[in-house]
């Protein structure tokens, strides 16, 4: 069918999000997207173990962006207690403050995140705030007037435990990384 843009097994979707809602579990699932494709943001809810294979195409956000109410400007929007891994493809927008807002514990491998048209006074292709990050083998392209991703420690919004974020392989980051916090504890960077 010429309308799906994603697959899980031989089940097709006409949206990331579609594909998404389908999954109901917490055993690993991987939803492949089928063509180049441009579409609404997407919530990964808690408790999911889900990979995106981009399979070498680009997702591009230009419908309705996803995030917390009041701040609905994200591309990407990964809830806490997820494992959530993209893999060989591009996100971009041109449309979204943030690509990807985490929450979650992410892996990026052999990703483009091209954050080089988004909106807003400092947009973000990577927002983390809580969980591990894994930037493996990935290009991050900040827009002139943002940043490539920050770090934000927020415990008194629920995320004590913290975030961290390794960069490996053969990465590139083009901008400026930013660290804040809630200043509700002694903050602490390593």
């Amino acid at each position: 069918n010429d309308d799906y843009v994603a697959r899980i097994g031989s089940t097709g979707y006409t949206s990331l999000q579609d594909a998404v809602n389908e999954v109901s579990t917490t055993e690993p699932t991987t939803i492949t997207l089928l063509k180049d494709a441009r579409g609404d943001g997407v919530i990964v809810p808690s408790d999911k173990n889900m990979t995106f294979d981009l399979n070498n195409c680009t997702y591009t956000i230009d419908g309705t962006t996803v995030g917390s109410t009041g701040t609905e400007t994200n591309g990407f929007q990964l809830l806490k207690n997820s494992t959530v891994t993209f893999k060989n493809g591009t996100i971009t927008s041109d449309k979204a403050k943030i690509l990807i807002q985490n929450y979650s514990n992410l892996t990026l491998d052999n990703v483009i995140l091209n954050g080089t048209d988004l909106k807003g006074s400092a947009p973000y292709p990577l927002s983390n705030n809580f969980g591990n990050t894994r930037i493996k083998d990935t290009a991050i392209q900040a827009a002139t007037n943002g940043y490539a991703f920050d770090l934000y420690y927020w415990p008194d919004g629920g995320y004590e435990e913290g975030v961290s974020v390794t960069v490996e392989g053969n990465s590139v980051i083009d901008g400026d990384v930013q660290y804040g916090s809630d200043g509700s504890k002694t903050d602490e960077v390593a």
